[in-house]
């Protein structure tokens, strides 16, 4: 349900950010050059299928669009953070991605391939508790224009590690080219 009101005020915050102008369906523009992303959303943390953890997050980031077609990105992330009974458990860290796209006028569908660094810190009874690691896998999303140079972006990252712990992060946010 969180997810949803996150999701929500951002539609919210994106359409005020608009104008009373409607979404205008433009051509997005992938010259090259850099552009800033905000998202947030969710992600699920599957530790070797007998434990599974999640929560709200956020990321905020930087791509350069090499041509049309093809981009690079990087980005800090805090996948979530939540406290139970005054115990405190997130995980954050840093991404970096390579994305393939199809423009497609108004939007353009994309999928790239992701490294992830992540560190987890549980604080129990005042004594912290700290773990890293990295992960890797694929992610598909799509861009839908709302100026030429700002879009609305969706982003699902499906990643895991070698010692068989799996990570879903399904966002939704912003990207502005410039």
């Amino acid at each position: 349900m969180k997810t949803l009101k996150v999701l929500g005020f951002s539609i919210t915050a994106l359409a005020a950010s608009v104008g009373s102008n409607a979404v205008v369906a433009e051509e997005l523009d992938f010259t090259p050059g850099f552009y800033l992303v905000a998202t947030a959303g969710e992600t699920t943390i599957d530790y070797s299928s007998s434990l599974k953890l999640g929560g709200n997050g956020y990321a905020i980031g930087a791509g350069y669009d090499v041509n049309k077609y093809l981009a690079v990105e990087a980005q800090l992330n805090n996948y979530f953070d939540y406290t139970v009974n005054g115990d405190n458990y997130s995980v954050t860290g840093t991404s970096f991605r390579g994305l393939a796209r199809y423009p497609m006028g108004s939007w353009a569908p994309f999928i790239g391939y992701t490294y992830a660094s992540a560190q987890d810190t549980l604080t129990v009874n005042n004594t912290t508790y700290t773990g890293a690691g990295t992960l890797s896998g694929i992610s598909i999303g799509f861009e839908v224009a709302m100026t030429e140079t700002l879009a609305l972006r969706f982003i699902t990252d499906s990643l895991e590690t070698d010692t068989a712990v799996e990570a879903t992060v399904s966002q939704l946010g912003i990207v502005a080219r410039f």
